[in-house]
């Protein structure tokens, strides 16, 4: 009895942390020549207009490499002649980036803050068990990617949509190393694989570069003007959706997804554990405060203990278990790649997928509608897209 006496006062405890204000971190992540710094003056600009708590933190490498540059040495020599030197730079870099997430988050903990951090993984210039080794000096037990960052944002590098441009712009940045759009494009692929497994990613591919730049630090600060239009099909016609993107191998990630609903004093909430092709895994707990098309979900991550904590509480319904196929689909006439989650439930009762992609304006959400005329859209403010049932 004095057992389920303090898993209630520690489960309210923890609630009434996760309800109250708190920062959301999420890393910016791309190939060379992306946007990324364009995207953070975009934020620091719409940031002050709207009084919203901002931080932006620079990007670690560049400093690091700044330095290195001073002392006439080069990356890609220190990377091909001197191993652990250049092992060293990126311990360093690593360091330099958990730090600074740390410290910001330590310095806005009871705000609604926003922190934007410019790279926040190495994993697309060490190999995988050189990256492990290099946690381990820092005392992690997973890449920073995982453990210090709530959301993932993408955005690929000119090398990738325009060649011709990345060659023009190139030399715009000293610290960039990547000469060749060829070698830009390459690195560009490498880091979307090192980050792809990030179950809360979203990627900016294509269309018009200043408007995609505005629309998403909009969506960023402002995530509930943010929509979705998702839609339930049939296992077949699912698996129709998913089978070419793993020929193309813009599978970016399965997740093996269980999810729970529970209550605790009246408040209803979504428990969710999500676990990567590696086995990461991610534990997350959501609510969506407000009725009707205003409610905006407020999602927050978890340790597993936290997430054990609250499976504890009382549950509303049955478990769910599905897997959610990350799709990165095939360009659009203005170049634009959309990222679709298509969920495949795997209870006996409901064998379907759900397809769901993010949208950005009524506009947006006619032309889908009208190619697919059995989405349901759902949104999070009435004022920017419609709502309803267009079956």
């Amino acid at each position: 009895m004095s057992e389920l006496l303090g898993d209630y006062a520690a489960q309210v405890e923890l609630m009434e942390e996760l309800l109250a204000p708190q920062p959301v971190v999420i890393g910016l992540e791309g190939g060379p020549c992306s946007g990324k710094t364009t995207l953070i003056g975009e934020l620091e600009r719409q940031a002050e207009a709207s009084g919203r708590p901002f931080v932006a933190l620079p990007e670690a490498a560049t400093m690091h490499i700044a330095d290195l540059l001073d002392d006439g040495l080069s990356v890609p020599d220190l990377a091909a002649n001197d191993r652990p030197a250049y092992l060293q730079l990126q311990e360093d870099i690593l360091r330099t980036t958990v730090h600074g997430i740390e410290d910001a988050y330590a310095s806005h903990a009871d705000q609604n803050a926003i922190i934007v951090a410019d790279r926040v993984d190495i994993g697309a210039y060490v190999t995988r068990d050189e990256y492990r080794r290099l946690q381990q000096c820092l005392g992690l037990n997973a890449a920073p990617l995982h453990t210090h960052v709530d959301q993932l944002v993408y955005l690929p590098s000119v090398a990738r949509e325009n060649p011709e441009l990345y060659a023009r712009l190139m030399g715009s940045n000293p610290t960039r190393h990547e000469q060749s759009a060829e070698v830009a494009a390459t690195t560009c692929a490498k880091n979307l694989d090192a980050v792809r497994m990030h179950p809360e990613i979203h990627i900016a591919w294509g269309g018009e570069f200043n408007a995609k730049i505005q629309r998403l630090a909009a969506a960023i600060l402002q995530p509930e003007i943010e929509g979705e239009i998702k839609f339930a099909v049939p296992e077949s016609e699912g698996w129709r959706f998913v089978r070419p993107a793993i020929g193309r191998a813009d599978l970016l990630n399965t997740i093996a997804i269980t999810q729970s609903y529970h209550q605790l004093d009246g408040q209803e909430f979504r428990l969710r554990r999500s676990t990567n092709e590696d086995n990461t895994r991610h534990y997350h707990f959501a609510v969506k405060p407000g009725n009707g098309p205003q409610r905006h979900e407020l999602q927050r991550s978890l340790s597993r203990d936290d997430y054990e904590l609250l499976k504890r509480t009382e549950r509303i319904g049955n478990v769910l278990y599905k897997f959610r196929h990350v799709v990165l689909d095939e360009p659009e006439e203005d170049g634009r790649r959309r990222l679709w989650f298509a969920d495949w439930y795997k209870q006996p009762n409901l064998k379907q997928f759900h397809l769901e992609t993010d949208i950005e304006s009524q506009e947006e959400y006619n032309a889908l509608a009208a190619a697919h005329p059995k989405f349901t859209v759902t949104t999070k403010d009435a004022r920017h897209l419609a709502i309803g049932n267009l079956a």
